[in-house]
């Protein structure tokens, strides 16, 4: 009788492990929103830092007029880390300078000068026409009035020219420390977060974990980008934004007790 007893209770547990463990395994082959959400961030990441490498790329081979631009054609703060100088800075072009025309040529299609998406795509087009050694004449528009050398062109700017020999490419030091050491910081974090999502992704710490490596990823990755030509800057907002919020989620939740 108590054998009869013992092997009831033996079953009866074995069926109830078994049923606990196909509920576990149902509960983990649907993912959750969070789940869904987190991982189309990592998905939307790499893909991003494909178009990283190859806008980037085509920069660095473009001809550089010795002065790195915003995506609105406005002279950033960008400098020279190695030895070889930049012909648009020694030129004379300064920071805030907004270039609007290449020999005499307007880069914008009407005089209000506000389409810069025009304005960029005719300012790389000419610039991947130049051949070697070629000088242009780059026009900038800078704040100021009665500035030596320079003509005015409204009540609060004036228009200079400079004549520039650009260089073949944009320097190797230079894309060295300006775009290389950034992605490649940006790629180990993607790897990072890439991991944590596939041992991690049934816990709230792992997937916010992963979340702030995505995010953190596109901020680092995409400096270069939004420092010049700003293709991916909506990615660039979503990689600050989602480490801003999974940030805020983690002080909401941990420490618990």
């Amino acid at each position: 009788m108590r054998l009869t007893n013992f092997r009831k209770r033996l079953m009866s547990a074995t069926t109830f492990n078994k049923t606990s463990s196909q509920q576990q395994v149902s509960t983990r082959t649907l993912p959750s929103a969070w789940q869904i959400i987190v991982g189309t961030l990592g998905i939307v990441t790499v893909l991003a830092f494909v178009v990283y490498l190859v806008t980037a790329i085509n920069f660095r081979n473009r001809s550089f007029i010795g002065a790195t631009l915003t995506h609105t054609l406005v002279v950033n703060a960008g400098r020279p880390t190695g030895n070889e100088a930049w012909t648009g800075l020694n030129a004379g072009l300064m920071r805030n300078d907004r270039v609007v025309a290449i020999n005499g040529e307007s880069l914008y299609p009407t005089d209000a000068l506000t389409d810069f998406t025009t304005a960029r795509s005719n300012y790389n087009s000419i610039l991947d026409g130049l051949a070697p050694d070629t000088p242009i004449d780059v026009t900038i528009l800078r704040r100021g009035t009665d500035l030596t050398g320079c003509t005015g062109f409204d009540s609060e700017l004036s228009s200079c020219t400079y004549s520039i020999i650009p260089s073949d490419n944009f320097p190797d030091i230079d894309f060295l420390a300006y775009f290389v050491f950034g992605y490649i910081s940006g790629i180990l974090q993607v790897i990072l977060g890439m991991t944590i999502l596939w041992y991690k992704s049934d816990t709230k710490s792992g997937l916010i974990a992963a979340a702030i490596a995505f995010g953190s990823a596109l901020y680092t990755g995409g400096l270069f980008d939004i420092g010049t030509q700003a293709i991916l800057a909506p990615m660039w907002i979503i990689g600050v934004c989602s480490v801003s919020a999974s940030m805020i989620i983690l002080g909401l939740n941990f420490p618990t007790r």
